[in-house]
């Protein structure tokens, strides 16, 4: 009985914590929502850490709207879903087990469109064919990896809009970006015109935050390409 009292109490406890986690990533895209201008104060804090100490930079504006998708996609990754996605790579990873064509990483890539966009890439520096399931998803788990995938992704997105060289980007490749990358179709409800409308908002907004911020920097770092290391 006191086993599972006990597994009761944790159950409550992480429901908590999950309930507390979808609550502040709500009241984010609230402030950003209602604010008068793009307020991100809350939103950008929900950029992973590892993109302080990754050196490596795309091309261009690739870079400041790399960022701003994969900061959005980790303000809408719940910490459980991020946690329980990592155990199934490491599990499938160690026991050789068929890993589930899913989203991955903070990115929230699907392991065949990354592998699809390593091989595009060249492999990122190494044999493309040498990569196993396993090795792109656990690319996927480290953020600089992740940027440096989701930057082929919007390469091949750009590439099929005829911009795939393209370095600056204007609002409207920015947003068909997103799109895209969101994979929105038609929307068939007004809830779902707004989530699409949100996203890329949220994009556009951190876009705009990271170049302007690169531009600040001098934009010295910026340049290496979607291939690069």
């Amino acid at each position: 009985m006191r086993s599972l009292a006990l597994v009761f109490v944790l159950m409550l406890l992480g429901a908590g914590a999950h309930a507390l986690d979808l609550g502040e990533r709500a009241s984010a895209v609230r402030q950003f929502t209602w604010s008068k201008a793009p307020d991100l104060e809350l939103v950008g804090r929900y950029e992973p850490r590892g993109a302080e100490t990754c050196t490596w930079r795309s091309a261009g504006d690739q870079e400041a709207l790399v960022r701003a998708i994969i900061t959005v996609e980790s303000l809408a990754t719940p910490r459980i879903e991020t946690w329980w996605k990592s155990a199934v790579v490491l599990a499938a990873a160690r026991f050789g087990l068929r890993i589930p064509d899913l989203t991955y990483g903070p990115g929230r890539v699907r392991l065949s469109t990354a592998r699809e966009a390593v091989r595009a890439a060249g492999g990122l520096n190494e044999e493309s064919g040498t990569l196993t399931n396993a090795d792109v998803a656990a690319r996927l788990l480290d953020y600089c990896q992740t940027k440096q995938i989701v930057a082929a992704v919007v390469v091949q997105i750009l590439a099929s809009r005829g911009g795939g060289g393209r370095t600056h980007l204007d609002l409207a490749n920015v947003r068909a970006v997103a799109r895209i990358y969101n994979g929105q179709s038609q929307p068939t409800s007004p809830e779902a015109a707004v989530a699409h409308e949100t996203y890329n908002a949220l994009v556009y907004a951190l876009f705009q935050r990271y170049r302007f911020a690169a531009l600040g920097e001098g934009g010295s770092s910026v340049g290496s390409g979607a291939g690069g290391s």
